[in-house]
């Protein structure tokens, strides 16, 4: 049972990843997340026949330079998160229609970004 317990902590305490590594995952999630939250408003807006207003309200969120090099240093990575971000709305509009998803969906349009997503 000691040797159990002993490994068990040893392993914990040995696994923990450095600082770094922490931050490199938490932007990722937020770099992931505003991709993600673009392709599902960008989705939107083409089902639900947005206006330019709301069409450009959805590139808002990765508009920054910061945004644009990342998009420049991974595109089939960015790619890959926004066509998730559609095929999220898509499940939205099979499981609870297209009125209900595309109520949500340009309610969010209109908040703005600093409400949407924490900035960097």
């Amino acid at each position: 049972m000691r040797r159990f317990i002993l490994g068990f902590i040893f392993g914990t305490v040995f696994c923990v990843p450095e600082p770094n590594v922490l931050r490199a995952q938490d932007a990722s999630a937020k770099y992931e997340a505003r991709y993600q939250l673009t392709g599902y408003l960008l989705r939107a807006t083409n089902v639900c026949m947005a206006n330019n207003q709301q069409i450009a309200a959805s590139f808002s969120l990765i508009s920054s330079d910061e945004m644009k090099a990342f998009s420049r240093a991974f595109p089939q990575l960015t790619e890959q998160w926004m066509m998730h971000g559609a095929d999220l709305f898509n499940a939205s509009v099979l499981k609870d229609g297209v009125q209900p998803a595309c109520n949500y969906a340009l309610a969010v349009l209109k908040k703005p970004n600093s409400v949407i997503l924490l900035p960097f």
